[in-house]
């Protein structure tokens, strides 16, 4: 997958491309339709979503990444904009605390974010892709050469693989994230990966614009990695992507220049992949009788009588 190669931006109907010279494609939508469309996926992912949850025997696990300001954040915001104990959301950067004395299994730290219940998203920004992306910035792969740094990435995207493996088809694995017989058995999540292909330039402007609104300072990390390592850091992308890519676990490439189309874009994904699980509208709650759920109507149908009839 050679990120500079593809399409950075999808262009509005009508419009014209923010970044002149930059690789397109073009919607069928405008930008303000894109926003109409999307607030009608985003209630259609709502319902989806909660008879996910309700039906509680299989679930979707989405890892969403992208260059620094390429719009994770943004894109989950406007696409999950649902109930937290449906979508778990965790990001992760460098080993921390406990994750440290793990690092020979870099699944571990995975697997304790794994959601807790079936039915459920987890969704992972900066997570097993960034992890294999940015090994050369460990101990591990500092120093070493480039086909070195090759050489680790495989083996953490084959731990990777191994992972995703497991959640899709929910084998039993073990607390390092390894398919073990032993191991727990899990509920199945549908697997995907995701990246953001956002440009050089839409790059920058972002960072100048969280500059000008004091939201990052001068010398911060995302500034260095702008001006000395965007088309490194895009290469490791990459290669990453690619050999991460499977049938059971595919990536998409979303271009991101245009927040309002990449938006509509994931949400279209998202939407997509929910309507291949199929989750069934729950008829009732097996852990509630017929005759217990009349009593609580009729219940709650007197207290709200009395009350109303006291504020008279």
């Amino acid at each position: 997958i050679h990120l500079d190669e593809m399409p950075t931006e999808i262009v509005g109907k009508g419009s014209k491309p923010k970044h002149p010279g930059s690789k397109v494609v073009y919607s069928e939508y405008t930008d303000d339709e894109a926003e109409e469309k999307l607030e009608e996926l985003r209630q259609k992912i709502y319902k989806k979503l909660a008879m996910l949850h309700e039906q509680g025997t299989i679930g979707l696990q989405e890892n969403l990444d992208a260059v620094n300001a390429g719009g994770k954040d943004g894109t989950v915001a406007r696409t999950y904009a649902v109930n937290p104990e449906w979508v778990h959301t965790h990001n992760f950067k460098g080993p921390e605390g406990e994750e440290k004395q793990h690092v020979a299994e870099p699944n571990w730290r995975f697997m304790q974010e794994f959601a807790r219940s079936p039915g459920c998203v987890t969704l992972w920004c900066r997570g097993p892709i960034g992890d294999a992306t940015f090994i050369d910035m460990t101990p591990a792969g500092k120093g070493k050469s480039a086909a070195e740094i090759h050489d680790l990435r495989a083996t953490r995207v084959a731990g990777i693989k191994e992972l995703q493996l497991g959640t899709r088809y929910g084998l039993p694995m073990n607390n390092d994230g390894h398919i073990d017989p032993k191991g727990l058995a899990r509920f199945p999540s549908m697997v995907v990966n995701v990246f953001l292909n956002a440009s050089y330039n839409e790059q920058g402007e972002r960072l100048l614009d969280r500059l000008e609104k004091k939201v990052i300072k001068a010398g911060h990390p995302d500034l260095k990695e702008h001006f000395e390592s965007f088309d490194h850091d895009l290469d490791a992308f990459g290669q990453s992507l690619s050999m991460i890519n499977t049938p059971d676990a595919p990536v998409w490439v979303i271009p991101a220049d245009n927040k309002k189309q990449a938006s509509l874009a994931h949400a279209q994904l998202i939407n997509g992949l929910l309507k291949l699980i199929d989750p069934s509208e729950p008829t009732s709650n097996p852990d509630v009788s017929v005759a217990e759920r009349q009593h609580y109507i009729q219940l709650l149908q007197r207290e709200l009588a009395a009350e109303k009839k006291h504020k008279a």
